[in-house]
């Protein structure tokens, strides 16, 4: 009865309240304890174990992907077929989603002190899930790797950069805050 209440509940706190329900009635509670030095260590050790525990969520109700920028720049030459039937500024929108679909696993790499253009080529060329780990330099199969994003948190990250790139294309005027504390003849 609690499970058919919770699958049809809105997903507000009415929902995390069934699901703890559920939870004890199937005895699959745990309890975690937090601690920190400080107050502020301390909440930011629960906002990590939070943040955890709702990819694990996401990722048990929507599946996984290959993570490290793995799986957006596979997906990127999808968008060909798109490119070939657009044309004016949708063809021109195609083209910055395009380019951009690489830029999570570009950056990973020239973290790392790789060749991003290389990786990048090499990846997006491949399906799979074979990708660039770059803790060992080296290309391998992600998931035997446990390199793995929720297809929720990948969804979601690239739905809000795009809603943050419309917000911008389409303002007149765009306020960002410098940092007052950079030293600018630093380095």
């Amino acid at each position: 009865q609690v499970q058919r209440q919770y699958d049809v509940a809105p997903p507000n706190i009415e929902q995390d309240k069934l699901r703890e329900r559920l939870a004890k009635l199937s005895g699959g509670s745990a309890v975690l304890y937090a601690g920190g030095v400080t107050p502020v260590e301390q909440k930011r050790i629960i906002q990590l174990i939070e943040d955890s525990l709702h990819a694990v969520r996401a990722a048990i109700e929507d599946g996984v992907v290959a993570g490290g920028g793995t799986a957006l720049a596979q997906i990127a030459p999808a968008l060909n077929d798109v490119l070939a039937d657009a044309n004016g500024d949708v063809a021109e929108g195609v083209r910055l989603v395009h380019s951009v679909l690489t830029r999570p696993l570009w950056r990973i790499v020239k973290n790392a002190g790789g060749d991003p253009e290389a990786v990048v080529t090499k990846v997006a060329s491949v399906n799979g899930g074979y990708g660039y780990n770059a803790s060992l330099g080296e290309y391998q199969n992600m998931y035997d790797a446990g390199i793995i994003d929720p297809v929720r948190v990948t969804c979601t990250a690239l739905k809000n950069a795009a809603s943050v790139a419309k917000l911008i294309l389409t303002t007149e005027t765009l306020v960002g805050d410098l940092a007052d504390d950079e030293d600018p003849t630093a380095g």
